[in-house]
């Protein structure tokens, strides 16, 4: 892609960041290092409340969905030049209902869902739809919804890209094989082709929280599959849009009694995910190795 229509702040960021997640298992050679790298910002933000969907924005943003009670949005935290994280603050475009934040380094937007486009929100309370916000040096712009092809009338959740910007998501809507699937969408020039994963990766169970790897080779979602070490575990299929292979559970290493979801990347080292209120970080070859 060319650099010329990048803004130079955002180039900066997707720089520092995308080296990183270009990388392959294979060029990982310490299994700590980059774990503990992130404990800092993990421990600011893993508090009482859940705390879920955690994003870097380069080396030194970090935003994340907190619930508390009744009330969910996206929150951020920023690294200042001495090396420390302030206070975790609502982001200044998210309102009540926003969820879900995922940074595309590639092309310098923040995807997330929202229900803000619904003035009745009790009346569309199903009805979450996938937006997009992009940050111009310190500030976040307007939010926009997507471009027509992937939001309906039921649920699109959890959206991830790749490298070459083909969106992941989840939704609830007719036609699936049942609860949640997971969706895969292509941009065009003023429209997303969407399309259902297809019964490889989705099942007659809920299957949501979708994390492709940059390469778009590897995906890792949540399954409600029986057999499973609770309530929701999390899978790996390999392939890619040739061809998904069968997802096989990430096995007790990873998934427990509590449930597991909402998988990220925090970079090319370090696996992030959720189980019960904790998040949890693990070397990256344990997932993809």
């Amino acid at each position: 892609m060319s650099n010329l229509n990048i803004p130079s702040a955002i180039l900066g960021l997707i720089l520092s960041l995308s080296a990183g997640l270009a990388a392959t298992a294979t060029d990982i050679q310490s299994e700590d290092t980059n774990v503990h790298m992130w404990a800092d910002v993990i421990a600011l933000i893993d508090s009482d409340e859940r705390e879920f969907a955690v994003t870097p924005v380069g080396r030194n943003r970090v935003l994340f969905t907190r619930s508390t009670n009744d009330h969910t949005t996206i929150y951020e935290t920023i690294r200042a030049e001495n090396g420390t994280w302030s206070k975790p603050q609502p982001v200044s475009f998210a309102v009540d209902d926003d969820a879900d934040p995922f940074f595309d380094p590639y092309s310098g937007i923040l995807y997330y869902m929202s229900r803000a486009s619904h003035a009745d929100k009790a009346e569309n309370a199903d009805d979450y739809d996938i937006w997009k916000v992009e940050l111009h040096g310190d500030e976040w712009a307007k939010p926009q919804p997507l471009a027509p092809g992937v939001d309906t009338s039921a649920q699109e959740v959890f959206p991830t890209t790749d490298k070459d910007g083909t969106l992941y998501f989840a939704s609830n809507r007719d036609g699936g094989y049942g609860g949640h699937d997971i969706y895969i969408a292509r941009k065009g020039s003023t429209y997303w082709h969407s399309e259902n994963a297809g019964p490889v990766i989705n099942s007659p169970v809920s299957d949501s929280n979708p994390c492709i790897m940059p390469d778009g080779k590897t995906l890792i979602f949540y399954s409600r599959k029986e057999n499973g070490y609770g309530e929701v575990d999390l899978y790996r299929t390999d392939g890619g849009l040739g061809g998904w292979n069968i997802p096989q559970n990430l096995g007790a290493t990873i998934n427990g009694p509590k449930g597991e979801y909402a998988p990220g990347i925090l970079d090319a080292g370090t696996f992030i995910y959720s189980r019960g209120e904790k998040l949890i970080t693990v070397p990256m070859h344990r997932v993809i190795g």
